[in-house]
């Protein structure tokens, strides 16, 4: 797996409800 795509996965898991923690 390519970090682009790594780094679509946790921004998409983070944006679930986690956004608040990482802003």
């Amino acid at each position: 797996m390519s970090l682009e795509q790594n780094e679509m996965i946790w921004y998409s898991e983070i944006k679930k409800g986690d956004a608040d923690q990482y802003e």
